[in-house]
């Protein structure tokens, strides 16, 4: 179940990152249900973090911070027990997803979160300092 969490989540990120933001959400939710339904709680998040930002691009406001809200108190428990693998990634759509959506000073945070956890994957520190796309 992990290795389809991850090839969805895959997917998603290369559609995001080429501009195809309904196609990426559309794959980043179909992720995010596999990590539900497999009940795979340390990818949930990232998922449900890179779907807030497909979701402000696409101008659905409300259920990018409905997104938002869910995904942020998931990366923070994974972070209290020490689980950092995916909080960069995480934290990287999450403060992209606030930059498009406000307040800024909430982009900022996020973004430095992201940046405080990149040093574990160094490959994640350059997409979390470009700007929003």
């Amino acid at each position: 179940m992990t290795g389809l969490v991850v090839a969805g989540t895959t997917s998603g990120d290369q559609e995001d990152s080429v501009g195809d933001w309904l196609n990426a959400h559309m794959r980043l939710e179909h992720a995010t249900a596999s990590c539900r339904k497999g009940n795979t709680a340390l990818m949930l998040p990232v998922p449900i973090a890179l779907s807030a930002w497909a979701l402000a691009h696409l101008g659905k406001t409300s259920e990018a911070l409905a997104h938002l809200r869910e995904s942020e108190p998931l990366v923070e428990r994974l972070g209290a027990r020490g689980l950092v693998v995916h909080l960069s990634w995480a934290h990287h759509g999450l403060s992209h997803a606030s930059l498009l959506l406000g307040p800024l000073d909430e982009a900022q945070r996020l973004g430095d979160r992201a940046l405080e956890f990149a040093p574990r994957h160094p490959g994640y520190a350059a997409p979390s300092m470009a700007p929003c796309m």
